[in-house]
């Protein structure tokens, strides 16, 4: 019933943010994403034997990779009329949240009614409380 053709993933990351003090060349703030929690260790015990930072702090982020799913398991294709311009086709999206994962795009197929969920919901996806 909820089956999709993956083609779309959620990858975690971190975004770090450097603050140089006032005066210095490079002053300001300066944001990075990492991938590994190994880089973001790095980075953090840089910042700490550096003079010039005056603070160093970062947040959990999620990247989307891959493209969104376009077919439903049935091979019809998802692109809806439009409803201002009937020649016109459109992917009618939107993200819903999650209580395990950043969130699932969801589409409903025009042919067979078919909800297609990107990337596919796994064990412990769910409604986010």
């Amino acid at each position: 019933m909820f089956d999709t053709v993956p083609r779309m993933e959620w990858r975690r990351g971190w975004t770090y943010y450097l603050r140089w003090e006032r005066g210095y060349e490079q002053g300001g703030v300066r944001s990075r994403t990492v991938q590994t929690p190994q880089q973001l260790r790095a980075v953090v015990e840089w910042a700490g034997r550096n003079d010039r930072i005056e603070k160093c702090s970062y947040e959990l982020t999620w990247e989307q990779h891959g493209d969104l799913v376009d077919v439903c398991p049935a091979g019809h294709s998802l692109l809806a009329p439009s409803a201002s311009h009937t020649w016109r086709r459109q992917l009618q999206v939107r993200l819903v949240k999650c209580a395990a994962c950043p969130g699932h795009y969801v589409q409903q197929c025009p042919t067979c009614e078919v909800w297609v969920f990107d990337p596919s919901r796994r064990h412990g996806c769910g409604p986010d409380r």
